[in-house]
């Protein structure tokens, strides 16, 4: 059986914030408070030029071009120095699409930015450049997606509000414009452009939106391929899930299910089992097994699945690579190039070097799983022109796209092999943006340094050198 074309459901972890992340870059004004702690930060999922960083007692600072207003400072102004967030008490933040939701005192959500599709859930469709208190409180968790907003409260109640064209939100209307309760309880939310779905009480997965090649795993007419989306949250029929990515949901026992084609499909479900076990990791177009072997399969039209070929993988094989530790798949996206770091904290790779980024030559295709000769790796990020690795030593190394000095090494042009960033005493990295060439760090003492294009952050184009950051 062929698996449908799984490409449309975008997966959002709130948790992996630093996977839709902006940058600061510019040796000018950018803040300065002794003792701001910094522990994490982000930008908005669209990839604009607005960052927030935050500390260890959570407390928030922005900083940005400020486009739709979605800093909250009461004007659509650029704000080229990191200032303070007027809420209270943050306990949560998002940040998406030219808006911003955070749930601040006593769990109140307060919102500011794009509202051109209610979804700010404030009843009209007027951007807001002011911090606006809402009528949801007890917030637990706050996703904001594409022009639309899911929030989850302390009861697992699931509140909407926004964009519902393709039913995404659950609801047969276009546009929600004051937050709806969908009457589901909800413990993961998992978004696209265009669809969702959700794992509810028992590991039970609810699914709405758009449905394309059957994506959702949903056959209105069994057996006839017709793909009707859905404007309604749809019980699967699958229970004990505790993930779920592009067309795979991973269940508690190591199973996986996976949408069967609509053509063949002889029930309204067409989720079916197709006989791994012991699964611990999914992607859209890997898994990783708990012996430490993965399981490739897709399109492979970039050679990404290292097969040793470029014909379309129909069902689950094994590639040959063992002792893997962890699938390092791209953002957004998963067929390109793709990276595995090893337990052995070295990595393999295959698939297109788009702009140098697999580190074996510009636009080098590889149809094999091959080392790049990269060793002592911590952690790998995988974005669409580019990859960053963070080594056990505290240092950055990079490849690919560098148009934008997002390597920080002083020019401009791409770079085909993994190379030494020039800094140390990394700790983490803060902020990346997926295209555009944002990134920051956080250095073990405490400093935040930048590189790359960041007009919105104090400057007007974009730096090619570390540049250190400073909080007002």
């Amino acid at each position: 059986m062929n698996r449908c074309n799984v490409d449309f459901l975008i997966q959002q972890k709130p948790e992996f914030k630093y996977n839709f992340d902006d940058l600061k870059n510019i040796p000018m004004k950018v803040s300065c408070l002794v003792d701001f702690n910094v522990v994490d930060g982000g930008s908005l999922y669209s990839g604009t030029s607005d960052t927030y960083i935050k500390n260890d007692t959570n407390q928030y600072k922005i900083s940005g071009v400020n486009n739709y207003g979605e800093l909250g400072v009461g004007n659509t102004n650029p704000v080229t120095t990191f200032i303070d967030i007027d809420v209270e008490d943050i306990k949560y933040a998002h940040v998406s699409s030219y808006s911003f939701l955070v749930a601040g005192d006593n769990y109140n959500l307060y919102v500011s930015g794009d509202n051109s599709h209610g979804n700010l859930g404030v009843g009209d469709t007027t951007n807001r450049n002011s911090w606006t208190l809402t009528s949801l409180s007890n917030v637990k968790e706050v996703i904001a997606g594409n022009r639309n907003s899911y929030i989850i409260l302390n009861d697992n109640s699931l509140w909407v509000a926004g964009w519902n064209r393709n039913g995404e939100l659950g609801f047969s209307s276009g546009e929600i414009r004051s937050w709806s309760n969908t009457e589901i309880k909800a413990y993961k939310v998992y978004i696209g452009f265009w669809n969702a779905m959700v794992i509810s009480d028992g590991g039970v997965v609810m699914a709405t939106g758009l449905n394309q090649s059957g994506i959702l795993g949903y056959n209105a007419v069994p057996g006839s391929g017709n793909e009707y989306n859905l404007n309604h949250w749809w019980n699967t029929g699958i229970d004990g899930a505790i993930d779920i990515t592009y067309g795979l949901i991973l269940k508690s026992d190591g199973t996986i299910r996976e949408p069967e084609s609509l053509d063949t499909a002889t029930e309204e479900s067409t989720w079916y089992d197709p006989g791994l076990t012991n699964v611990v990791e999914i992607t859209s177009s890997k898994v990783l097994l708990s012996d430490g072997t993965i399981r490739v399969k897709g399109w492979n039209g970039s050679k990404y699945l290292g097969v040793g070929n470029i014909d379309p993988v129909e069902d689950w094989t094994d590639p040959g690579i063992t002792n893997v530790k962890k699938i390092c798949a791209e953002i957004y996206n998963d067929s390109l190039g793709s990276v595995v770091l090893l337990n052995d904290n070295t990595i393999r790779v295959a698939g297109t070097s788009v702009y140098g980024k697999l580190g074996i030559g510009i636009d080098v295709v590889t149809d094999v799983w091959i080392d790049p000769g990269v060793n002592n790796v911590k952690e790998v990020f995988n974005l669409a022109w580019t990859v960053f690795i963070l080594k056990n030593d505290g240092t950055l190394w990079g490849a690919g796209n560098n148009s934008t000095g997002v390597l920080g090494l002083g020019h401009e042009n791409n770079v085909g092999y993994f190379t030494d960033l020039g800094l140390t005493n990394v700790n983490k990295i803060i902020s990346l943006n997926n295209y555009s060439g944002y990134i920051v760090v956080l250095l073990d003492d405490g400093t935040l340094w930048g590189a790359g294009y960041a007009p919105g952050l104090g400057g007007v184009s974009h730096v090619n050198t570390w540049t250190k950051l400073i909080i007002e």
